[in-house]
């Protein structure tokens, strides 16, 4: 694991105006106007159901459970999430930590979109911090194209657009 760290790049975007973003990656992500790319570090499938109520006194979230990335090469050094269609939950490499006055929406990018996939748009309130045990780094994500999608680790899929 601290061999893994030292040979990741750490870059902080702090554009005036704009939330810090920390890319815990070795690609540098896509920074566009208003927006930023994220990346997928884990996917989950849905392996039970949850439960919501008016409360959340008797909410529970459902569990899941973690997909093994495969390397199509020993020599590769990233794997491959090999999605059949369904619902699972990713969780992104990115830190966001959006100040007081800001707020944020995530919207898939237009090629994931074009592969029959799709993850369901999230509003982020002002203040919103990932690293909060309430917000957290995580996302759904649903494939509806009948042959499925490959996804590869940290295969850049969603956009922050900022409000």
């Amino acid at each position: 694991m601290e061999k893994e760290e030292n040979t990741k790049e750490t870059i902080k975007n702090s554009v005036e105006g704009y939330p810090k973003l920390e890319l815990q990656i070795d690609e540098k992500g896509g920074v566009g106007k208003g927006s930023f790319d994220l990346t997928v570090s884990k996917i989950s499938k849905i392996s039970e159901k949850g439960k919501m109520d008016f409360s959340d006194n008797e909410r529970k979230i459902a569990k899941t459970e973690k997909i093994k990335p495969i390397k199509e090469n020993k020599d590769d050094k990233y794997g491959w999430w090999n999605l059949e269609q369904g619902t699972y939950i990713i969780e992104i490499n990115e830190k966001i930590s959006l100040p007081k006055n800001k707020a944020g929406k995530i919207y898939s990018r237009a090629s994931l979109l074009k592969n029959g996939s799709f993850v369901v748009p999230c509003f982020l309130e002002k203040g919103y911090n990932s690293e909060d045990k309430d917000s957290g780094k995580s996302f759904t994500l649903i494939v509806q194209n009948t042959e499925g999608i490959d996804i590869k680790e940290n295969a850049r899929i969603l956009q922050l657009v900022f409000e």
